[in-house]
């Protein structure tokens, strides 16, 4: 029904992944899905409920088969903790890719993590707080990304109060912006 609904089944479509893991393993990932067809975007296990936006899709037996139409975009977002797998002093991160024309992949891994190794070879950052492990590849060749890290234990940096009340000065005018916005489309539906 999603192939009659929103047309050929292999269409250009590229991935963007955006990967948060936290320190005890714990993955959330936001897919954006961009281009014209359908893709099978394999799950992990633990993902039983993932929350797709502006896209047809049907559950499937290893994940979801999503539909985007003409010029489209869709997002994808789940929580899981079966991307990583603990191997004594390191972590190995693991995750396989849909059959996308393209994809891009950002892994961000605690601040103080040492990357061992990245199959394929990823680009690796380390801008302020932040640390991450970029990989733009072709899924057709490489149908997962991997990579290796170690975090020393007991090494953490202290909470920077600057930096915690810029975090909240952003959300404060996030929520600002969207309750006004949503009140001004309120009045103008006439409600």
């Amino acid at each position: 029904m999603l192939v009659v609904l929103a047309g050929p089944v292999c269409g250009e479509l590229t991935g963007s992944y955006s990967v948060v893991v936290d320190g005890n393993g714990t993955a959330v990932v936001t897919l954006v899905v961009t281009g014209l067809g359908t893709v099978n975007v394999p799950l992990p296990l633990d993902v039983k409920t993932p929350a797709v936006r502006d896209a047809l899709y049907v559950k499937v037996k290893n994940g979801v088969d999503v539909s985007v139409d003409a010029g489209g975009q869709s997002t994808i977002v789940y929580r899981t903790s079966l991307l990583t797998f603990t191997n004594g002093g390191s972590t190995l991160f693991r995750m396989e890719l849909p059959k996308f024309d393209s994809a891009n992949v950002v892994l961000y891994v605690p601040e103080y993590a040492e990357v061992l190794e990245t199959d394929p070879n990823a680009a690796i950052s380390h801008v302020g707080l932040s640390k991450s492990i970029v990989w733009t590849v072709k899924p057709s060749q490489y149908p997962s990304v991997e990579a290796e890290y170690a975090v020393q234990k007991g090494v953490e940096r202290p909470v920077d109060d600057s930096m915690l009340y810029a975090v909240l000065a952003v959300v404060a005018a996030l929520f600002v912006t969207v309750s006004a916005s949503y009140l001004i489309l309120r009045k103008s539906w006439g409600g």
